[in-house]
């Protein structure tokens, strides 16, 4: 027998499930990156949380402010990331190609983030 269970609201949305495969694959990549100086990738990996966290959060919030809030949250959150990453890329050469896949899915996470604060 299979369970099933109904989707959460925020497990419907295209930038929830976006958020989730960026961190998805910084996980992949946690053992080679853990070497970095100041805890680096320990610092992408709560921002790519946060993030994910966040947008979970805004979805099950009553009003459209305490949505907004949350999503703006997670952008920063996203932005973060990306900086983080960026220097991530710095120290990991040989891992560009991974630190590109996930850079395009938080340039997409902060796009949808963007509009989706517009509309709130």
């Amino acid at each position: 027998m299979t369970c099933t269970f109904e989707k959460l609201p925020f497990e419907r949305l295209d930038v929830y499930r976006v958020a989730k495969e960026a961190l998805s694959l910084s996980l992949d990549e946690r053992q080679r990156w853990k070497g970095l100086p100041g805890e680096l990738s320990s610092q992408l990996e709560r921002a790519l949380v946060s993030c994910v966290l966040n947008i979970a959060e805004g979805a099950g919030r009553a009003t459209r402010a305490d949505q907004k809030r949350h999503y703006v949250i997670a952008r920063g959150s996203a932005y973060e990331a990306a900086a983080a990453l960026s220097i991530v890329s710095l120290y990991c050469l040989e891992e560009q190609a991974t630190c590109e896949t996930v850079r395009s899915r938080l340039v997409r996470v902060i796009q949808m983030l963007n509009k989706m604060c517009a509309k709130v």
